[in-house]
């Protein structure tokens, strides 16, 4: 007798920015097992950390992080594969101009407009 189709309902991260990683992913789920494999896209992950039957974990290489989105799912020993979850790669954001783009030390403060792309919420900007 085969055993349950492993099911997926949450990753830990669900989203991080282009290029990071490797990132540790929880993946949790039921009949969750030792010795399976994740798949990111389809493509092997490799063996996951077993923690018990609801969660295990996985390492995702940078190179795996790139943008869009991806589907993340869970291979059984017997073959069965879970349902599959969305990870979202964030593009990195990227700074095209600031105004003003130079100016004299000691002249006291100024307000920096910067333009860019791909600024998440809650961005800052540092020197």
């Amino acid at each position: 007798m085969l055993d349950p189709a492993p099911a997926i309902t949450s990753l830990v991260p669900s989203s991080s920015s282009a290029g990071n990683g490797p990132l540790s992913l929880t993946i949790n789920g039921s009949d969750l097992q030792a010795g399976m494999v994740a798949l990111w896209d389809g493509n092997s992950l490799g063996t996951v950390t077993f923690n018990d039957s609801g969660q295990v974990t996985s390492s995702v290489p940078a190179g795996f992080l790139t943008r869009g989105k991806d589907a993340v799912s869970v291979r059984s020993l017997d073959g069965s594969t879970s349902n599959g979850l969305t990870f979202t790669v964030n593009p990195n954001a990227t700074l095209s101009q600031l105004n003003p783009s130079v100016r004299t030390a000691g002249t006291g403060s100024f307000t920096l407009s910067v333009t860019g792309t791909n600024f998440p919420p809650g961005s800052e900007l540092r020197f």
